[in-house]
């Protein structure tokens, strides 16, 4: 499947937005897992206080990224599966 270059541009924003995610979330749970009583994540958007209460709904929120994330690549072409056979 071949993107237009409008569509390409879209998904490449999403992805730089949905990393950036990714990372503020690892940051989160790291700081609280690791001793931390509450971690502040600003997604820009909105503002979340995590505690260790929130650490399962936010490796599930964190989960569901990152399958956005690999969708996003397989669809620009950067990621997925690759099939290699035997050239005889």
């Amino acid at each position: 499947m071949t993107l237009c270059c409008d569509q390409r541009t879209d998904e490449l924003a999403q992805l730089e937005v949905a990393r950036k995610l990714r990372d503020a979330l690892n940051t989160a749970i790291l700081a609280v897992a690791g001793g931390k009583q509450s971690y502040q994540v600003d997604t820009g958007q909105t503002r979340i206080l995590v505690t260790k209460a929130n650490l399962t709904s936010l490796r599930d929120m964190r989960s569901e990224l990152l399958n956005e994330i690999r969708m996003l690549e397989v669809s620009l072409g950067c990621g997925g599966s690759t099939h290699i056979a035997p050239g005889f």
